[in-house]
């Protein structure tokens, strides 16, 4: 591989040319800032990306790359019929510029097609990338010193950085026992393989090691379809092995993360099937609802000292049914003291929202964390927590010997207090994908829009009918979901044509050439199943990161499986405006 490094090194030349057309494409660049959202700077784009189209792409790639391009072209044209056809709904623009990213696959591409850089170099920088993603998981390990209970983010956020670990991770596996036979270029990549696992299980992310195994399956049936039974064997066992490593390595981090959704579900599903129907608005006041009370109180995080754990008890009163908390010390011999965190679903923002509860007891007090020290009255009153809840603060409850405390939280707004089953990932997901299924229904053909998430759950939040905890979500928290309820069935046909070609032509080989279990495709096929398993559970393609790595992984994807013979004088690729 040196050999053949250095020469390529010596003999490149005229590889100046590509930045012409980075230049020319730079414009979209601007797209990546937050505040870049005007699609003028598209347009400011345009000349640079016909340019790479025509002297880049279609002149020295064949019929399959041709196809990929109308793919993306497809997804991107279906996502603005869309928009516009719901009115250029709000969101849109901000979604739409984020797609529009996939285009860098481009000068990416361009790049590869001038400097021509050995296959075997590719292979070592995605090996070297999955390296550099595991040392970097390990040292803020480290530096925090919470082991895998801590959530590796990196420079990225945490799903980026955990899908784009599984990318890599599955595509440099199989590229490694493509070159078992040179020993030092695979247990290079191997060892970028396990680096980049370990990013995916730092990250905590669930989505990641659904990808990882999904990929390596999928790798198990290429190879096996290709002739090599031996890695077929190896690779089946993948997933049972990574689930094994899982286990005994990240007890208490992914593992974790995995029980604690499932009992999330359970818990979702179990509570859903007791609260009021959804069809009934929901008003504000009091709790007036027993097992909704025991739910809330039940997903709240709670600390005591000395404090027999909280009831619910039901008794006639001013608020609705009486239905109220009662905190009781164990004894009555001493001052006791206790902490309960109560989570409100409005708290995304950073300002302090309103909190009220109805409260009576006997020499007791509470106060929200940092305000001041209230006394309960006897008599059942509404009392204002000052200065209000923000996010991940908590309610201080002191309770003098022989005392006792009951409250009910008021809801301020329709829902506030209906939904404390939507407490969690996944149960935020399930709340979501329940209205992308709705939004759907409202809209099949063409959806409410591309980026119109919040347009599909926000009146149903304004009606109590929906868990206002997922108000601040653009997206559904899944690809194809989002597409079903913003683009309709014409969203999800452009997806699923766009992830079916990504994973046909790199499979697809020159006509006649035989089957080969070295066809340096199946480890990018394999990539492209990991990005579409992740798809299932997380948005990846509303993601600035992601989006930029899906379309170098676009790139690198059409230059390994080129079957076409470029010319080699390359300063045939003149750049002319005009012929």
């Amino acid at each position: 591989m040196l050999r053949e490094t250095r020469e390529w090194w010596s003999g490149l030349g005229n590889v100046h040319r590509f930045f012409i057309v980075c230049l020319l494409i730079s414009p979209m660049l601007l797209l990546l800032w937050r505040d870049g959202r005007n699609l003028t700077l598209l347009l400011a784009g345009l000349p640079g990306l016909w340019f790479g189209v025509r002297m880049g792409f279609l002149r020295f790639t064949n019929i399959d790359g041709h196809r990929w391009l109308w793919a993306v072209f497809a997804f991107l044209g279906v996502g603005i019929f869309t928009w516009a056809a719901n009115a250029f709904v709000e969101g849109g623009i901000d979604r739409m510029a984020r797609h529009y990213r996939l285009l860098f696959f481009l000068p990416f591409l361009i790049t590869l097609i001038w400097a021509r850089p050995p296959k075997r170099l590719i292979w070592a920088s995605l090996g070297l990338a999955g390296i550099a993603i595991g040392i970097a998981a390990l040292v803020e390990l480290w530096q925090v010193g919470e082991g895998l209970n801590h959530r590796v983010a990196g420079d990225a956020h945490i799903m980026s950085y955990g899908i784009i670990s599984a990318m890599i991770a599955t595509a440099v596996a199989g590229a490694a026992w493509q070159y078992r036979q040179e020993k030092a270029l695979a247990l290079f990549l191997a060892l970028g393989a396990a680096l980049a696992l370990v990013g995916v299980i730092g990250s905590g992310v669930r989505a990641g090691l659904l990808a990882v195994a999904g990929g390596i399956f999928v790798l198990a049936i290429l190879f096996a379809r290709n002739g090599d039974r031996r890695a077929a064997a190896v690779f089946l066992g993948g997933p049972a092995i990574l689930l094994a490593a899982v286990v005994l390595v990240a007890q208490n981090g992914i593992t974790q993360r995995i029980f604690e959704g499932f009992n999330e579900i359970e818990r979702y599903a179990e509570t859903e099937a007791t609260m009021p129907p959804r069809e009934a608005v929901a008003e504000p006041g009091c709790m007036d609802n027993a097992t909704l009370l025991e739910a809330t109180l039940a997903s709240t995080g709670f600390r005591a000292t000395a404090l027999e754990q909280p009831r619910v008890i039901e008794e006639e009163g001013p608020c609705g049914a009486g239905v109220r908390y009662r905190f009781q010390p164990v004894t009555a011999e001493a001052v006791h003291e206790a902490t309960a965190r109560l989570y409100r679903s409005v708290h995304d923002q950073a300002e302090p929202t309103p909190a009220r509860v109805h409260a009576r007891g006997e020499g007791a007090r509470i106060r929200v964390a940092g305000g001041d020290w209230q006394t309960v009255p006897r008599e059942l009153s509404a009392i204002d927590l000052r200065p209000g809840l923000s996010a991940g603060q908590y309610i201080d409850i002191r309770i003098d010997a022989g005392g006792w405390l009951e409250w009910t939280p008021e809801a301020l707004f329709p829902g506030e207090y209906r939904y404390p089953h939507v407490i969690g990932s996944m149960p935020k997901r399930l709340e979501m994908w329940r209205f992308a299924m709705i939004g759907f229904g409202e809209k099949p053909l063409f959806g409410h829009g591309t980026g119109a998430f919040r347009a599909v759950t926000g009146p149903w939040i304004e009606q109590g009918m929906a868990a206002p905890i997922i108000e601040p979500y653009s997206h559904a928290h899944s690809e194809y979901l989002d597409s079903l309820a913003t683009r309709g069935l014409g969203g999800i046909a452009a997806l699923m044509l766009l992830l079916f070609v990504l994973i046909y032509l790199s499979l697809r080989r020159r006509e006649g050439q035989p089957r080969s279990p070295d066809y340096p495709g199946i480890p990018m096929a394999a990539a492209w199943v990991a990005l579409a398993c992740a798809f299932i559970t997380e948005a990846g393609l509303s993601m600035n990161l992601h989006v930029i790595t899906i379309a170098l992984f676009m790139a690198l994807t059409l230059y390994l499986t080129d079957k076409t013979r470029q010319p080699q004088d390359w300063c045939q690729n003149r750049l002319v405006f005009w012929k």
